[in-house]
């Protein structure tokens, strides 16, 4: 029988459904011994012989559909990526397929596929499945393993088919879970969760969808969602097919093409929407023991540090675990080997100045004081114990699945003091905030003067996550170049002795910094011990590449074993940055953006007369404007042209000028001669040739 593509983790699995049957064929039934391709007519009349025939038959026929059955790479992670992996085919004429084939070029779960020859197959569906004949109790379950951690738990039951001259197609099976979930703004999204684990129950009729719950808010957002019909969530079985459909072109010969392709058909497995009864979502709320109570949020708790506030989110079911977020996002920068800030500007070219705009791309990093988490801890876990757990205190990040990022963008080149959401942005809690805004050339010209002088503060923001439900909490971002995320001073330690480590501390960034205060620690095993940096001097700068060396003495004497780790908190540290460097850094020059002034070049007919005491006469004027796009030649009967030249962008953000057109003109006398004018600039454009004698002797 199928099985999953490998091992047991998997999220596709191949169901090879026809392709695995043992027939067992009457040689009295016509029908069948029409599909293996055998003509009744035609049978010899030994019975021994017919048996032959028979069994050879159904050997072809089998590998036949054996071939049908998709091959899945062991490192495919989806469904989707399963048919971006087929190479693109000609189209053929339906004679040369070995595939069933579509009516129309998007079939649907549920329709007919044909073979050329005449064999007929689709999909069956499946169900959510049942406790025995109690069609309440839903197979849906959330297991609590010790290796696999809590899972949301479905079995899915074809549903019955009938006998028929209809094959189940051999095909590859993904799992997702649908809902509409509530985000921060009051509105709803649809959501889409992947199930990570596919498996057959004990046999292909049956599959196990396994998904992983790492937050208790995925947990008990879930449950609220199989709690009520409005969620409208539903299970869908994506079948991965390969099959023919019509192009609607026709091929060399004349007839209707067809071409083999990779699709993906949902079937939504029923009861839809998919809601438990009361009494397996109390069974379920708790979440482990077979049934703790209803479903319940999450509790919590603000405590101080310093001059804020903080949250934590006590996990109902598990109250040792704590969840929190970042203090802040601020500007990250990149792990390589100049440390620059993750900010990229890229002008784009426009035809004139209002059209002129500039993206600006960015990473942010999250900020957690440590101080104020090992500050917390006392009070957390004198909560937890008051609900009866002895187990060790855990603080974990929150996972948000809707968080918003929320800017003060610059407006007709004024500072905005509200914030906008910001669709497109990616963020993830642990990771970072990644996002490009684009913007017009007055706006981006704050950001520029941000950026050299005017503060230190490019852009601010915030995330704004949901919070479990609760009232949404707001994580400030700012993109500041002189604090950043990321490193900026890069620790080498020495030589170590029980009280203390020797160390190099070197500025690896492209600014100065200023030292206000440094600690570190050490990590040794399971223990943390706190560093005192000694050789640091109060105000310490240290330029671009510049180097310390320092004493590290720790707060009590290292164990023998040394330490596995030093983490140093730079949260003192200041940068003086260098705009100009930076900005070099920053600014993308990889295509030069270039904006199309409109040139017009234009001679009056005096310049074609012919000079006094002269035989000569000027035939045409060249005008050559520098970065123009074509020369313009001027006659007699001609006396204007125009052509567009480019001038680069980057000198507009400063508020200056365009840079003046420069021009030559080479004027073509009757004798053969060409006078070349020197070059020439002006800020105008309208364009004046310049009449120029031929070289003494004649000649270009």
């Amino acid at each position: 029988m199928g099985g999953p593509v490998t091992g047991n983790s998997q999220p596709l699995l191949v169901k090879l459904a026809s392709a695995a049957l043992e027939l067992n064929v009457d040689p009295s039934d016509t029908s069948m011994l029409g599909m293996i391709g055998i003509d009744p007519e035609m049978l010899p009349a030994e019975p021994e012989l017919v048996d032959l025939e028979i069994l050879e038959a159904v050997g072809n026929f089998q590998t036949r559909l054996t071939n049908l059955v998709p091959q899945v790479p062991e490192s495919t992670a989806s469904i989707e990526e399963w048919v971006g992996q087929a190479e693109p085919l000609p189209q053929v004429p339906v004679g040369q397929l070995a595939v069933p084939i579509a009516e129309t070029s998007e079939p649907a779960f549920g329709e007919v596929f044909v073979t050329p020859d005449g064999l007929m197959f689709d999909l069956v569906p499946f169900r959510v499945g049942t406790d025995g004949d109690n069609e309440e109790a839903l197979l849906v379950a959330i297991s609590d393993d010790e290796e696999r951690g809590e899972e949301l738990v479905i079995t899915l039951v074809e549903e019955g088919r009938e006998l028929s001259d209809v094959l189940e197609l051999p095909h590859v099976i993904a799992v997702t879970l649908r809902q509409r979930v509530p985000v921060v703004d009051g509105g709803t999204v649809v959501q889409e969760i992947p199930f990570s684990s596919v498996q057959f129950g004990d046999s292909e009729f049956v599959l196990i969808a396994r998904c992983p719950l790492t937050t208790p808010a995925q947990r008990q957002q879930l449950l609220a969602a199989l709690s009520s019909p409005e969620s409208e969530t539903t299970v869908l079985v994506k079948c991965g097919v390969t099959v023919g459909v019509p192009t609607g072109e026709v091929c060399e010969d004349g007839s209707p093409g067809f071409r083999e392709q990779r699709l993906v058909l949902d079937s939504v497995a029923t009861p839809e929407p998919l809601v438990l009864s009361d009494e397996q979502r109390i069974r379920m709320g708790g979440g482990r023991g077979g049934g703790l109570g209803a479903v319940l949020p999450m509790e919590r708790t603000r405590l101080f540090h310093g001059d804020r506030s903080h949250s934590y989110w006590q996990d109902p079911v598990r109250p040792e675990h704590y969840y929190y977020l970042p203090d802040r996002f601020l500007l990250a920068r990149l792990p390589d080997s100049g440390h620059r800030p993750a900010l990229k500007v890229r002008a784009v070219s426009a035809s004139n100045e209002a059209d002129v705009r500039f993206t600006m791309e960015f990473s942010a990093q999250p900020v957690v004081e440590q101080g104020r988490l090992k500050e917390a801890v006392p009070k957390l876990e004198e909560q937890a114990r008051a609900k009866g757990t002895t187990a060790p205190l855990q603080l974990e990040m929150l996972s948000e699945a809707q968080p918003v990022l929320r800017l003060a963008l610059p407006q007709d080149g004024e500072p905005s003091t509200s914030l906008t959401e910001r669709e497109g942005a990616l963020i993830d809690l642990e990771r970072g905030v990644t996002h490009a805004e684009t913007l017009k050339l007055e706006d981006f010209r704050l950001v520029y003067e941000a950026l050299f002088g005017a503060s230190l503060s490019l852009l601010r923001g915030e995330v704004r996550i949901g919070a479990g439900g609760g009232p949404p909490e707001d994580i400030p971002l700012e993109l500041r170049l002189d604090r950043t995320a990321g490193e900026v001073l890069a620790l080498v330690p020495g030589t170590m002795a029980p009280d203390r480590i020797s160390a190099r501390l070197t500025n690896v960034i492209e600014s100065g910094v200023h030292v206000e205060q440094l600690t570190a620690v050490a990590v040794c095993g399971a223990d943390r011990l706190a560093l005192k940096v000694e050789g640091v001097s109060a105000g310490l700068k240290l330029a671009p590449g510049e180097s310390l060396d320092v004493q590290l003495v720790p707060e009590k004497p290292l164990p023998a074993t040394g330490f596995d780790v030093i983490h140093l908190d730079e949260a003192g540290i200041v940068a003086e940055p260098d705009q100009k460097v930076v900005w070099e850094l920053v600014f993308d020059r990889s295509v030069e953006a270039r904006l199309s002034r409109e040139v017009v070049v234009e001679a009056v007919a005096a310049q074609f007369e012919v000079p006094a005491g002269s035989a000569d006469r000027v035939l045409a004027y060249v005008v050559t404007a520098e970065h123009g796009s074509r020369s313009v030649r001027l006659t007699e009967s001609e006396l204007k042209g125009s052509t567009t030249v480019f001038v680069p962008v980057e000198p507009l953000i400063k508020g200056t000028q365009a840079p003046p057109i420069r021009y030559q003109t080479e004027t073509w006398w009757q004798s053969g001669g060409i006078g070349v004018s020197p070059w020439r600039e002006t800020d105008h454009t309208i364009l004046l040739p310049v009449k120029t004698a031929p070289p003494a002797g004649g000649g270009g």
